[in-house]
């Protein structure tokens, strides 16, 4: 089986939006720097105390390992949230067949463009209305519900009108 091309993989793509991933890597991120912050001057602590000394202070070892410690922890927590959270696969994807949603680890549902009744905002949510289920979308970044919910009825009245989504 041959790799597809992202040309052709995206062919049908039309406009994609992502959630906003900053709201959930500020709380970790903010522990990270924190525990980086706390452990670089534990560690300057215990090196400023050993420093110039023949014999070893306890006290300044135990802060030296555990500032050590704690800007390793920190840098750890950082990248894997970073990770974790960039890696979340939710989105909205207007395509030339339908709209496209993906909530986190779930499998992607394309919602044709035939089977949509109306695209509306509720409680600040967009939703796509079909014959018989609501599809609620995920918030995206750089776009509030309103615009997002406008932009996706002009491509649906385009599709309805038979104007290409595409040239």
């Amino acid at each position: 089986m041959r790799p597809v091309p992202p040309a052709e993989l995206h062919a049908l793509d039309v406009e994609w939006f992502r959630p906003d991933p900053r709201r959930r890597l500020a709380a970790p991120w903010a522990a990270a720097v924190l525990l980086v912050t706390a452990g670089s001057l534990a560690a300057a602590h215990g090196i400023h105390r050993l420093h110039g000394q023949l014999n070893t202070d306890a006290f300044a070892l135990t802060m030296l390992v555990v500032g050590l410690g704690a800007v390793a922890s920190g840098m750890v927590l950082a990248v894997a949230s970073a990770i974790w959270v960039l890696s979340d696969d939710t989105c909205v994807g207007v395509r030339v067949d339908g709209v496209l949603v993906r909530h986190r680890e779930s499998e992607a549902t394309l919602v044709p463009w035939s089977a949509v009744r109306d695209v509306v905002v509720r409680a600040g949510r967009v939703e796509l209305i079909t014959d018989g289920t609501t599809h609620p979308l995920p918030a995206c970044r750089g776009v509030d519900p309103a615009t997002l919910c406008e932009r996706l009825r002009a491509a649906h009245r385009r599709v309805l009108m038979g104007v290409p989504l595409r040239s």
